[in-house]
């Protein structure tokens, strides 16, 4: 009886730590535009990350112009990763995505690997014009 007891209390306190931790990472997809001027644009808040992995994925469904700039003959964009406590303090490079290609990792600076949210930002590939940017991402 005491042996059964022991194994319950054991077992319970595995599954309250399995479920104090979070284990799960934010997937999903948007848009956003971005402006001519160059600057970057938030597109998604506190993407959360299981920390398993040193990267996020990201990829660029559709890059097309605002109009008026006439035919879509834009392919790519940029996005790089940011801690989530507003500080705007980067926690990966700028990564280039073209337009309909598979995800794009974008890898997390080592002294930022225990972070377990992140903002994700998008600019244009070009300061000259200004962009729509429809994407997908993985916070992994």
């Amino acid at each position: 009886m005491k042996k059964r007891i022991i194994n319950a209390l054991i077992c319970m306190c595995m599954v309250v730590a399995a479920f104090s931790v979070n284990v799960f990472a934010s997937n999903g997809s948007g848009h956003v535009q971005v402006p001519k001027s160059g600057y970057q644009v938030l597109a998604v808040k506190d993407i959360t990350r299981t920390k398993a992995y040193s990267y996020a994925k990201v990829k660029a469904d559709s890059v097309t112009p605002v109009t008026p700039y006439g035919s879509d003959t834009f392919t790519k964009c940029k996005a790089r990763l940011f801690n989530s406590n507003n500080t705007l303090k980067a926690i990966t490079d700028w990564y280039t995505l073209t337009e309909g290609k598979d995800y794009t990792k974008l890898y997390i600076y080592e002294g930022s690997l225990s972070q377990s949210k992140f903002d994700l930002h998008f600019k244009g590939n070009n300061s000259n014009y200004a962009a729509e940017i429809y994407f997908s991402y993985k916070g992994l």
